[in-house]
């Protein structure tokens, strides 16, 4: 018995040797393909609990109930990032104390260059009221993503600041804000419909829908049904923006019983421009209808189609397929069980899905189907403009992800100019002004913020989208207020090419936050 016991353990104690080797090889394997840029994203975490790291052993590190945290008071917190090729685009991403109130500024340096970059970042004091700039000299609007301050407390509201900024700036002074332009992109060709039409399609759960409007009304009517296969209330709420700025909010209580349900919401006044459609509802919801005076629309990031005769709660559901259009160099599958085991029909080929909760990889450029290990080649596009793919899924219940891409219940100009980045093209050239002001003894700036800034539980989190292209070694800096101090939990620096099928398939699976 002792000797099988001593087995036992030799055995255990190889298993773990062999486990910890494995974990080893892969994290030299994943810095490897990052460093070479076989991945498509090179991506740089420091914490205070990265014993390895050796750049941040001089700073000071604190015990919290909440963690442990770098203490950011005296010196700039530096990180280094290398990599062995240019980067089309950069992240940075900080997790930090909540309960701080101090600005932190961020910059970067260039090391392969050897120059200072111009852009630079304030995170915190994003929620800020009229009575802050009063009393602190400090105020954040987020309807112009705009961080106002001043070091004299002349301007006493926001509103009477940018109306002065302007006129002074004619002196041709030199401290320089930044000024988000209106978006003035109209989509070519479009012709608004007056009538309202139906989209009887079928779908669970979340989706996200971006449709363009111009001198019209924008309007969507759900109907939708409850299968109530979970238990507790369902939520059913609408949120519509642009920009990042709320232009119609809609939440429907939970409502008993499995009759057919309707949802209606429409918000008038709005200029010309593609808005977001956010459809946060339970999975238990499935929409059975669209109706809309929109012509142009589409769903983006994700699809789950379900016109399956499995969902017997809804009256007269059958199974039949369905033709929809992908403006996506990748779609991942997945049958959510047995019912969505199906061939999906492509142009020239079908893609068997044949193993329920499997993911399923479909090169949409190339016309072939993917394994994971294709991921670091990445698709190759030898074409300036991009097809939208026609695709026919003859039993649905099928659960499609395209990060980056678009969905569309018929083929319209809205998915052509989205996909082939003719929209983002248009807003990058509009996007910000620089003026140059300062009146005389007065030291006021407007600077740019983050991108994304929410709060949890005990931590903020700021996601910075830098507007700086072809970086391989950058150095972020990260300081704060003088004689003030934060309590920094993480700092997360990403390079990548956002088209780059890597890239792409690690933020869908992985979720990461710095994308988001």
């Amino acid at each position: 018995m002792i000797l099988a016991d001593n087995i036992n353990s030799k055995r255990l104690f190889y298993l773990g040797v062999v486990v910890a080797v494995l974990l080893f090889v892969t994290f030299l394997a994943w810095q490897f393909l990052g460093y070479f840029g076989l991945l498509g994203f090179r991506l740089q975490t420091i914490e205070p609990s990265l014993i390895f790291d050796s750049s941040t052993n001089d700073f000071s590190k604190v015990m919290t109930k909440n963690g442990q945290y770098f203490l950011l008071k005296d010196k700039p917190l530096e990180i280094n990032l290398a990599a062995t090729k240019d980067y089309p685009k950069t992240k940075v991403r900080l997790v930090y104390d909540k309960n701080e109130e101090s600005e932190i500024y961020l910059s970067l340096f260039d090391n392969k260059k050897k120059k200072e970059l111009k852009e630079s970042y304030i995170a915190g004091n994003s929620f800020r009221t009229k009575e802050d700039f009063e009393r602190d000299k400090t105020m954040f609007l987020p309807e112009e993503n705009l961080l106002l301050w001043q070091n004299e407390k002349i301007f006493s509201s926001p509103e009477k600041m940018l109306e002065y900024l302007p006129i002074v700036s004619r002196k041709r002074t030199t401290t320089s804000y930044g000024v988000n332009l209106e978006d003035s992109f109209r989509l070519p060709g479009y012709k608004k419909d007056e009538t309202k039409k139906d989209f009887p399609v079928f779908l669970r759960g979340k989706h996200t829908i971006l449709t363009y409007i111009e001198d019209e009304i924008l309007d969507f009517e759900f109907s939708y049904y409850d299968i109530d296969r979970k238990v507790g209330p369902d939520r059913f709420n609408i949120l519509i923006t642009k920009g990042g700025v709320e232009y119609g909010r809609y939440q429907k209580p939970d409502q008993e019983g499995q009759s057919e349900k309707k949802a209606r919401m429409d918000v008038s006044g709005l200029k010309p421009g593609i808005y977001t459609v956010e459809l946060d509802i339970s999975d238990d919801l499935i929409i059975s209808n669209i109706k809309t005076s929109q012509s142009e629309f589409v769903f983006r990031d994700h699809f789950f189609p379900v016109q399956n005769s499995s969902y017997s709660e809804i009256p007269g559901i059958e199974t039949k397929p369905v033709t929809f259009f992908a403006g996506s160099d990748f779609l991942m599958f997945e049958a959510v069980n047995r019912t969505g085991l199906q061939e999906v029909l492509f142009a020239n080929k079908n893609l068997s899905i044949d193993v329920p909760k499997a993911k399923y990889f479909y090169d949409l450029v190339n016309n072939k189907e993917m394994s994971f290990e294709d991921l670091k080649e990445g698709v190759s596009i030898g074409q300036n403009q991009r097809d939208v793919q026609k695709i026919t899924i003859p039993q649905e219940n099928l659960k499609i992800d395209f990060a980056g891409g678009y969905f569309a219940l018929e083929k319209n100009n809205l998915i052509d100019n989205l996909y082939n980045g003719i929209y983002e093209e248009n807003l990058q050239n509009i996007s910000t002004k620089e003026v140059n002001i300062k009146p005389e003894g007065l030291e006021s700036f407007v600077g740019k913020t983050a991108s994304l800034t929410t709060r949890r539980k005990h931590d903020t989190v700021s996601s910075f989208d830098l507007d700086i292209d072809n970086l391989s070694k950058p150095r972020v800096s990260i300081e704060t207020s003088k004689n003030e101090a934060v309590l920094i939990k993480k700092v997360e620096v990403l390079l990548y090419d956002e088209q780059s099928l890597g890239y792409k398939i690690y933020q869908k699976l992985f979720a990461h936050e710095t994308g988001k």
